[in-house]
């Protein structure tokens, strides 16, 4: 089982993981991960090393608030970023894919994935068709649907994310909260069904279990 490593804040943490900061880092959406890059921004980790993109993002312009690549592109500033299409366009769609993985599965140097309050995953959410799509080599990347705004998404196949050679779960809270009980099931129980629990039996690469307590 994966042990939970505690730390006190986004900025240790960016300290251990600065020197994992090359090829494909793959982020998640939400308000998790902008501390910890701009903990990466403080250290001057920033490099231009790394090409960055998302495993999902809302089909809305990347100004808008709800956008996941908006978020954080001021904060990458002159980084290698990928950012997913922002409309509901195959051939947009298609290009992403080519850019990032060329024809084949994506296989990310890092995937910082975050996980929400239903234990869902980039834009797989339980009892989803998205959840359940198998990508192929050349078509990875699903369209996906929230039950809250923006519902509409695109979203990597949970086999595009378990290709991942290094996983970083993060998390921010107290283990007796919701979300750490979300992630203490998905952890502990060879049963759930959480998309993060299926992620963590699936995944081939290694697995880090980060908790900021800050």
């Amino acid at each position: 089982m994966h042990k939970i490593k505690k730390y006190d804040s986004f900025a240790t943490l960016a300290d251990e993981l600065k020197n994992s900061l090359a090829g494909l880092v793959v982020l998640s959406g939400g308000s998790t991960l902008p501390p910890l890059i701009q903990g990466f921004n403080d250290l001057g980790a920033l490099n231009g090393k790394t090409t960055w993109t998302w495993n999902d993002e809302r089909l809305v312009d990347y100004d808008d608030s709800g956008s996941n690549f908006g978020k954080v592109r001021e904060l990458l500033g002159n980084e290698d970023l990928v950012p997913l299409p922002f409309a509901d366009n195959a051939e947009m769609a298609a290009g992403y894919m080519q850019s990032v993985s060329e024809g084949d599965l994506p296989q990310a140097d890092l995937l910082l994935l975050g996980f929400g309050d239903d234990g869902h995953i980039a834009s797989l959410f339980p009892g989803s068709d998205a959840l359940e799509t198998e990508g192929k080599e050349a078509d990875w990347l699903v369209r996906a649907t929230a039950s809250y705004e923006p519902k509409e998404r695109w979203s990597w196949t949970m086999n595009a994310l378990t290709s991942s050679k290094k996983t970083v779960v993060l998390f921010k809270g107290a283990l007796d909260g919701a979300k750490g009980k979300i992630l203490t099931e998905a952890l502990e129980d060879p049963a759930c069904d959480y998309p993060l629990a299926r992620f963590l039996r699936a995944t081939k690469g290694e697995v880090m279990v980060c908790q900021v307590e800050a």
